[in-house]
């Protein structure tokens, strides 16, 4: 759903919620005379069901002075997810006609799993043109992820960029040929929190036997220091249009350094696990990215546009050490 209110005649608040919801149930009974079913029949029963909230609200504020243009927003962005399975599996039904798996003599495996995580993020953005010829945007960003350590699951991410049409200064007009020319730039931080729902916490496994009692085991190591994947991105690049447009494209290139990489590293077996998710590591991405659109033919009742991009990559792992 989405409210939009205009509170003042330049003050402008945004809201958005989504919500996805779906369950899956499944069940199957295999019968005694079965290839699978045979002696005495078996039966399967799980029930998965996944919820997830997104909740996007932003407050606005535009004006204009003379030739000056300004923007300055505020926001949050809110987002829950929780997944609950279960499973069963058992066997020995007294009859073929008996369907429930409640009704078989032997059960032989339960299964049952819950994960949810949360992210909070707060942001802000202020954009600034004068004759809408010279650009400027400054933001930035706090998130949190319940996926990382307590006291280090929130994380800061500026940005600021910058651009020039030189195309409408007054002494590019007598340029032919190209109609639309900009120069851009622009630096700033992401994070990155794309990894499994507990990988900083202890756990704990319950339902090992050892000669036949019930018990449990750890079955991770605790990372209460594990936080974000942090990416510094520098580009610039120019963007263009020739011929009245016909052709229009834009060529970049950028510096992305990536440190405190989110890996699984192996440890040594004495410890009873094999691997341990760390921050550990930085690598370097740089290349070309050039984008390309052309009209063929433009007028009447055909129109033919072709486009094409190209890029170029190079990665450099610059340390896989603490």
């Amino acid at each position: 759903g989405t409210l939009q209110w205009n509170i003042l005649q330049n003050l402008v608040l945004d809201t958005k919620l989504g919500v996805e919801l779906w369950q899956l149930t499944e069940k199957f009974k295999r019968g005694s005379k079965t290839t699978d079913g045979f002696p005495d029949g078996n039966a399967f029963s799980s029930n998965d069901q996944y919820v997830n909230y997104n909740l996007n609200s932003t407050l606005q504020y535009t004006d204009q002075v003379g030739d000056h243009k300004y923007s300055i927003l505020g926001g949050i962005d809110v987002q829950r997810s929780q997944n609950t399975a279960f499973s069963a599996f058992a066997r020995g039904f007294p009859s073929d006609l008996l369907k429930n798996i409640s009704s078989a003599a032997t059960p032989v495996s339960e299964t049952g799993t819950g994960t949810d995580f949360s992210f909070l993020g707060y942001f802000s953005r202020i954009s600034y043109s004068y004759k809408d010829r010279y650009l400027l945007a400054l933001s930035g960003r706090i998130d949190g992820s319940s996926r990382f350590g307590k006291d280090v699951r929130y994380a800061k991410f500026p940005a600021v960029s910058a651009g020039w049409i030189v195309s409408d200064e007054s002494w590019f007009k007598s340029i032919p040929v190209i109609d639309f020319f900009k120069l851009r730039g622009a630096i700033g931080k992401t994070g990155n929190a794309e990894i499994g729902a507990f990988p900083a916490l202890g756990l704990v496994g319950f339902g090992f036997n050892y000669n036949d009692l019930p018990g449990a085991a750890i079955t991770q190591l605790e990372n209460p220091i594990l936080t974000w994947e942090k990416a510094s991105q520098y580009d610039g690049g120019v963007d263009f249009g020739i011929l009245g447009q016909r052709i229009r494209g834009s060529v970049g290139y950028y510096v992305k350094n990536t440190s405190a990489l989110l890996l699984n590293v192996p440890v040594s077996r004495v410890n009873g696990f094999t691997t341990f998710t760390q921050n550990l590591g930085e690598m370097e991405n740089r290349g070309w990215e050039v984008d390309l659109t052309a009209d063929i033919l433009h007028g009447g009742n055909l129109r033919w546009t072709m486009s094409g991009n190209f890029s170029t990559v190079k990665n450099k792992v610059k340390t896989l050490f603490a």
